[in-house]
């Protein structure tokens, strides 16, 4: 069987090393919330609040979050391809959250939702030969103060079962890109 890694936090706790969690068996949990400065890779399971403050840096590699996630303005989150980011609680945008697609795909799904009040970021990554897609599998609330936006050649699609798109901001496809609602 696989080994377990669990970190535990007690309080609040700021993480302004670089940070690297790579293994789908580690678990974050307990009353404090997690805060990310800097350059950090996610992945594994985290049961409690996490951060993104601004000037992070964070790839998302197959993480689940189990309680609010929270990127803040002037933060970048960039979803890892061919991995599930699974939302399971509440999450909200304020920074830029960066999705690929075509060669690439950046999947958010899960039982909660997004509420985008920064810029949510999808993008081709080469070779454009590929169909992929980046996908929407949850509510997406982009707020007045939010950005939608579809890079050139870029595809993205919402998934319609999961009420995928509430718009409120601006939608912004460049050439070449595709909006799709599946």
């Amino acid at each position: 069987s696989m080994a377990r890694s669990d970190l535990v936090l007690e309080s609040d706790r700021s993480f302004d090393i670089r940070l690297a969690m790579f293994l789908q068996s580690c678990n974050v949990f307990g009353p404090g919330r997690m805060r990310v400065q800097g350059i950090a890779t996610l992945a594994g399971s985290f049961q409690t609040p996490v951060e993104l403050a601004a000037g992070a840096n964070v790839t998302l590699t197959g993480p689940i979050f189990s309680q609010p996630l929270l990127i803040q303005s002037g933060a970048t989150a960039t979803v890892n391809h061919l991995l599930d980011t699974v939302l399971n609680a509440a999450a909200t945008n304020r920074g830029t959250l960066r999705l690929g697609s075509r060669n690439d795909f950046g999947t958010l799904m899960g039982t909660g939702s997004l509420m985008n009040e920064g810029i949510v970021d999808v993008f081709a990554v080469d070779p454009l030969t590929s169909r992929s897609e980046a996908t929407f599998n949850l509510p997406v609330n982009v707020a007045p103060t939010g950005r939608l936006l579809v890079e050139t050649n870029a595809q993205l699609v919402l998934s319609c079962t999961a009420r995928s798109l509430d718009l409120l901001g601006a939608l912004e496809v460049q050439a070449g890109g595709r909006l799709r609602v599946d």
